[in-house]
């Protein structure tokens, strides 16, 4: 498991090696997990507080190809990259 990137209000964005697909990310907030498909930033398992979800799906896509990239990154057993915060 990799923290790609903290975002406001204590998110903790994380992709790991080996997933299972869609493609995805995690996002974290305190004891919340969601997960959020790279190509729609649909939720698709999980849940996150309303204000949380807005920021982590507004983050996500002005960061979808560096999501995409991590995501082949940890297919190929890569390093992935760190994402910049807001």
């Amino acid at each position: 498991m990799t923290t790609i990137a903290r975002l406001p209000g204590n998110v903790v964005i994380k992709q790991f090696w080996n997933d299972h697909h869609p493609p995805h990310f995690h996002a974290y907030q305190a004891e919340h997990e969601a997960l959020i498909q790279i190509a729609d930033f649909a939720v698709y398992r999980g849940w996150l507080p309303p204000g949380a979800i807005l920021d982590t799906v507004t983050w996500g896509r002005n960061h979808q190809a560096e999501l995409a990239l991590n995501w082949v990154l940890a297919d190929a057993k890569l390093p992935m990259r760190r994402i910049p915060s807001p």
